[in-house]
């Protein structure tokens, strides 16, 4: 997603009143800043995988990505496609996703 400075100025409003933005960095695999991970103000997440290296697909980037977390084979609670609503009582719902909204949940 590219620049908005109407995004730009609520992030910014936002931090002046205290509040703390995170934002996962992408998952395009490259430097490319995208937002609102970007933008001053935002803690961008990017994604490590097991061995705690930046996980391939992981978007990176020293000027704009504030930290790294683990992001790829996470096990997520979001009911996968053999439950329609979760049930916390059957595993069988749970299952692995990997992502940077997985390392910044």
């Amino acid at each position: 997603v590219g620049y908005s400075q109407a995004e730009n100025d609520a992030v910014n409003y936002a931090w002046g009143k205290g509040v703390l933005l995170v934002s996962a960095a992408g998952n395009a695999g490259d430097p490319i800043k995208n937002y609102p991970a970007a933008y001053d103000n935002v803690i961008a997440v990017g994604a490590t995988d097991d061995d705690d290296n930046r996980a391939s697909f992981s978007s990176f980037g020293s000027d704009w990505v504030s930290l790294m977390a683990p992001g790829d084979s996470i096990l997520s609670t979001m009911p996968n496609e053999q439950c329609g609503t979760f049930d916390y009582d059957n595993d069988a719902c749970l299952h692995w996703q990997s992502g940077t909204s997985m390392a910044s949940p």
